[in-house]
């Protein structure tokens, strides 16, 4: 998986698992699939099946994940065009 949580987390299958694994994941696996969500943050905040990864951080990560992905979504003045899409 690691390496590959982007290309994973837009697949309607692998998000599934992926959000399974999340409700189970130690610290090091939470922090691998973080680390590469950020990396790859616009392609999972608009995407059908990838923004549940978000999502899914959001909810069970820690509070200095929730901020890391918060502050991206500020800092670059994403709010309101992700607010007027489907899954943003």
């Amino acid at each position: 998986m690691k390496g590959r949580i982007i290309e994973i987390a837009k697949d309607r299958d692998g998000s599934k698992f992926i959000q399974r694994r999340l409700q189970v994941a130690d610290t090091d696996e939470m922090q691998i699939v973080y680390n590469e969500a950020l990396v790859g943050i616009e392609k999972l905040w608009d995407d059908v099946y990838g923004n549940y990864i978000l999502q899914g951080l959001m909810e069970l990560g820690s509070p200095t994940m929730r901020d890391g992905i918060g502050h991206r979504l500020i800092d670059g003045g994403n709010v309101v065009k992700l607010s007027m899409k489907v899954y943003g």
